[in-house]
C-alpha cells in the first residue's frame, strides 16, 4: 500500500504537524507513506517539495488581488481567523508520487497548494481519495472556522466575516465545492466529534462517509520530566507555581487569549493569590507568539517564544503546573495532547475537540464556555491543591498512552484505506476499463476547453468582476502609498533643508569659531578632544 499525503506545509501550523505525526505513524507500522507538499522546511527524503513554477496560470495574479482586496482587507470584527479564496491550484495528477499511489489523503491544502477543481482532479483519478480535515473551509465558502455561524449548513448568502459582499463571493465558492465535491466518492477524516457533526450539518458534505479518528503524537519524545527536575533544568525555582500558555500565535481570536487575559486579572482579587503573585511564587509561561496584553498583566511573564525543538517543548510542558487552553472554537489542538502526554493537566473550556480528551477532574478541567469567573475560581483551586494537578496529571499521561500513540492512529488509518481500497477494487471490476471522461484529455485540452472550471462555473461568473474591482482598490492603495511616499519625501527635504541653514549659521557663529579654535589648541597640545 502506498499513500501519498498532499499538505502545503510539511512542518508549519497545527494541521501540518499533525500530517506529519499521522505520516510518521503509518512508518512505525511499516506501511509505505510519503508527504508532497507546497513548503518543505525538513532534510526528510519522504517528503517532496512541489515545484512551484510548474503548471502556473495566469488566474493566479488576480486570485491573490481577490485575496488581498476583496477578503483580507474586508473582514468583520468578529474574526481574524484565516478565509481563504482557495483559487488557483496546482495540477498534481500527472505528478508521479501521485500517479504512483494507491491512496492519495488530502490534508490543509489552501494557500494555494490545492482549489476544488484540482481536488476534483485528484479524486477522478479512480484512487481512494481521504481528506483529513483540519478545519472548517473544506464545507464553507471560505472560512476556516465559522466563528458561530451556521451558514455552510444552507448557502452562505449572508457572511458575517465580511465587512462588503457585493458580489455574494461566499455563496459562488460554496457553489463551486458542492457543484464538484457532491457527487464523487470521497471519505472524510476529522479528528473530533465536534468537527464530524459541523460535517454532518455541512450542505456540502452531510450524505458522505465520515470518520472520527484523533491525532496522535509520539510520547516517546513528549515525555514528562519530574517537575522539579524540568524546572531546574530550565532555571526556574522547584517552588514557583507555573501556569503554562502557548499558540502559535495569540492574536487569533478564536484562541481566547483576549478572555484568558480577563480571567488572569481576577485571580488577584484571591488575597491568597494575589500574595503569591506579588512575591514571585506564581508565574506565567508562554511559547510562540505572545499577546501584547500579557505586559498588562502585573504577573511576572517567561516567554520563550517559538521552539523548534520538540524535546525542548516537552521540558517546558514539563515544568508546567497547568496548561492553560483558552480557546472559544478548536478542532483538536495538538497543544492539548502535547501537554497531557507531558503529565500536566489541561484546563479548558469545553468547545470542540477538548471534550474528547479532557475528562473533568480527572485529567483536566472543563469548564462551560466563556464561563470568565468560573475559569478563574478554578485556577485558583488548583495553585491551592498542587496534588490534584498532579494525581490529573498522572491520569492525563496515562490516557494519551493508552489512547494517543502513533501506532493507534495509523493502524485506525490503515484499517480505513485497506477498507476503501477493497470497495474500490470491486468498483474498478464493474467500471471495467471505462475512463472518466475528464482523464481521456490532457490538462492542456481542459484548460482551452474548460477555463471556467479552474476557477469554478459559479465564482466564474463573477470573477470578472470582482477581479476589476479588486484590481481597482489595489491601484488605489497603490496611489494613497505613492501619496504617502510622496509626503514622507517632502517632510524629509524640509527637515534637510532647515538642518543645512542651521548648520550654515553654526559654523558663521562666534561661538562655533571659538569651539574651533579650542579643538585645535588641544590637539596641538596633544590632548584628546574629550578630555
Amino acid at each position: 500500500m502506498k499513500i501519498v499525503h498532499l499538505s502545503t506545509f510539511e512542518m508549519q501550523g497545527g494541521a501540518a504537524r499533525a500530517a506529519y505525526r499521522l505520516h510518521q505513524g503509518l512508518l512505525t507500522i511499516a506501511k509505505d507513506s510519503r508527504i508532497l507538499c507546497l513548503y518543505k522546511a525538513s532534510s526528510d527524503s519522504l517528503v517532496s517539495q512541489w515545484d512551484i513554477y510548474t503548471g502556473q496560470n495566469e488566474s493566479q495574479f488576480y486570485c491573490d488581488l481577490i485575496q488581498k482586496n476583496y477578503i483580507d482587507y474586508n473582514r468583520t470584527k468578529i474574526s481574524n481567523t484565516l478565509f481563504s479564496l482557495g483559487y488557483s491550484g496546482y495540477e498534481l495528477r500527472h505528478c508521479d508520487i501521485v500517479k504512483d499511489s494507491d491512496i492519495i489523503n488530502l490534508h490543509w491544502i489552501t494557500s494555494g497548494f490545492l482549489s476544488p477543481f484540482t481536488i476534483r482532479q485528484l479524486i477522478e483519478l479512480r484512487k481512494p481519495v481521504v481528506w483529513t480535515f483540519h478545519d472548517m473551509w473544506a464545507f464553507t465558502g471560505g472560512c476556516h472556522y465559522s466563528a458561530g455561524c451556521e451558514g455552510y449548513q444552507e448557502d452562505c448568502h449572508s457572511c458575517p466575516q465580511l465587512q462588503e459582499d457585493f458580489y455574494k463571493l461566499p455563496y459562488h465558492l460554496l457553489q463551486d465545492k458542492i457543484d464538484l465535491f457532491s457527487p464523487l466518492n470521497l471519505v472524510i477524516v476529522t479528528p473530533s466529534q465536534w468537527l464530524t457533526e459541523c460535517v454532518k450539518k455541512s450542505k456540502l458534505f452531510r450524505h458522505h462517509r465520515v470518520e472520527t479518528i484523533p491525532y496522535s503524537l509520539d510520547e516517546n519524545v513528549f515525555f514528562p520530566t519530574e517537575k522539579k527536575e524540568a524546572k531546574k533544568k530550565l532555571n526556574i525555582n522547584s517552588e514557583i507555581f507555573i501556569l503554562l500558555i502557548g499558540a502559535m500565535t495569540g492574536k487569533e481570536k478564536r484562541k481566547g487569549f483576549s478572555q484568558l487575559f480577563t480571567y488572569l486579572k481576577l485571580l488577584k482579587k484571591d488575597a491568597n493569590i494575589n500574595y503569591l503573585i506579588t512575591n514571585g511564587k506564581i508565574k506565567i509561561a508562554c511559547f510562540g507568539e505572545p499577546s501584547e496584553a500579557l505586559k498588562e498583566l502585573e504577573i511576572e511573564v517567561i516567554n520563550w517564544g517559538n521552539i523548534d525543538d520538540d524535546r525542548d517543548l516537552s521540558l517546558i510542558y514539563s515544568a508546567a503546573d497547568i496548561f492553560i487552553l483558552p480557546s472559544l472554537e478548536d478542532n483538536f489542538p495538538n497543544t492539548m495532547l502535547e501537554a497531557m502526554s507531558c503529565a500536566t493537566p489541561v484546563i479548558s473550556f469545553a468547545v470542540g475537540g477538548m471534550i474528547d480528551l479532557i475528562k473533568d477532574n480527572i485529567n483536566g478541567i472543563l469548564i462551560p464556555a466563556y464561563n470568565l469567573d468560573l475559569m478563574a475560581t478554578k485556577i485558583i483551586e488548583l495553585i491551592n491543591n498542587p496534588e490534584k494537578c498532579r494525581m490529573m496529571g498522572m491520569n492525563a499521561r496515562r490516557e494519551i498512552e493508552t489512547n494517543y500513540r502513533l501506532s493507534i492512529q495509523a493502524e485506525k488509518y490503515s484499517n480505513l484505506y485497506n477498507d476503501l481500497l477493497a470497495k474500490n477494487k470491486n468498483k474498478q471490476q464493474d467500471l471495467g476499463n471505462r475512463q472518466p471522461e475528464i482523464l481521456t484529455k490532457s490538462i492542456d485540452d481542459v484548460i482551452n476547453d474548460n477555463q471556467q472550471y479552474l476557477r469554478g462555473k459559479y465564482f466564474e461568473k463573477i470573477y470578472g468582476d470582482i477581479a476589476l474591482d479588486s484590481l481597482s482598490r489595489e491601484l488605489e492603495l497603490t496611489r494613497l502609498l505613492l501619496s504617502y511616499k510622496e509626503e514622507q519625501l517632502k517632510e524629509t527635504q524640509r527637515i534637510l533643508t532647515e538642518s543645512e541653514i542651521m548648520l550654515e549659521a553654526m559654523k558663521s557663529s562666534k561661538f562655533w569659531r571659538l569651539r574651533q579654535k579650542w579643538f585645535k589648541l588641544k590637539k596641538i597640545l596633544g590632548l584628546s578632544v574629550n578630555e
